[in-house]
């Protein structure tokens, strides 16, 4: 039997991902976000400007995901988003 996590719901155009589908996708760009300023953190590769919202994102998501997970969670998933992307795309016009 298949997980209904890969199953694909179809329209009048074709398939479509599901709901469960996409709550899944999200997170695993999250956890790869997180993953990438860890260990950019880790090989000193984090620009001097950027290392404290870095740090302190990544120490919110810790504090929020034990105490008050739901609360402001679009916000910092953003902030995750966006501090990756501009990091990815620091390192890479080195």
């Amino acid at each position: 039997p298949h997980s209904t996590l890969c199953r694909r719901a179809a329209d009048d155009a074709g398939p479509i991902p599901t709901e469960r589908y996409e709550m899944f996708r999200e997170g695993v760009q999250l956890a790869e976000a997180i993953l990438f300023l860890q260990r950019a953190v880790a090989e000193k590769k984090v620009p001097a400007d950027m290392e404290k919202p870095v740090a302190d994102c990544l120490d919110q998501r810790d504090t929020a995901y034990i105490w008050q997970w739901s609360t402001g969670r679009a916000d910092r998933d953003a902030r995750l988003l966006e501090l990756a992307g501009e990091l990815a795309g620091r390192l890479a016009a080195k």
